[in-house]
């Protein structure tokens, strides 16, 4: 038995309550070579998740029990500003999709979601995730430097 490497090094999360689409969105995304991929079922469990594990991109939908995406996305954007997340609803409303937007989604997608939509989107989300994260170590590296330089000057 191989063992496949995975792909991308940081796993996707796909947020849904729906056991179908979430079988629906890994068959999709496997079938194009990412295979790292997080399933949660119950929305209640993502903040915890995020706190523990470091991830590539968030499918988000927005309507679930307990806890909405609508509710989790302002929360998740604010605590993980660099995780890029794709909003994946059966919610086809221009209004809704800008307070997505507004609110710092990524993307907004309807659901049946096309497939080549999901993986240009998702592709578009890995590299957006990749700047961020380069601008942060690099934002890290000249505050190293910045306070280096300013406390050998005094």
């Amino acid at each position: 038995m191989t063992n496949k490497s995975l792909f991308p090094p940081l796993p996707v999360l796909v947020v849904d309550d729906d056991d179908e689409m979430q079988k629906s969105y890994a068959f999709t995304l496997k079938g194009h070579g990412i295979n790292n991929i997080v399933q949660c079922l119950d929305s209640r469990q993502v903040e915890r998740m995020l706190e523990e594990q470091e991830f590539q991109i968030m499918l988000l939908d927005l309507n679930m029990p307990n806890l909405s995406g609508r509710e989790l996305l302002p929360r998740v954007v604010q605590r993980h500003p660099d995780l890029p997340i794709l909003v994946v609803t059966g919610v086809d409303e221009v209004k809704t999709a800008v307070v997505c937007m507004r609110e710092g989604a990524f993307d907004y997608l309807v659901k049946p979601v096309e497939e080549n939509a999901l993986i240009a989107a998702t592709r578009r989300a890995f590299e957006v995730r990749e700047v961020r994260r380069e601008n942060t170590l690099l934002k890290e590296h000249l505050d190293r430097k910045s306070t280096r330089l300013n406390s050998s000057h005094r």
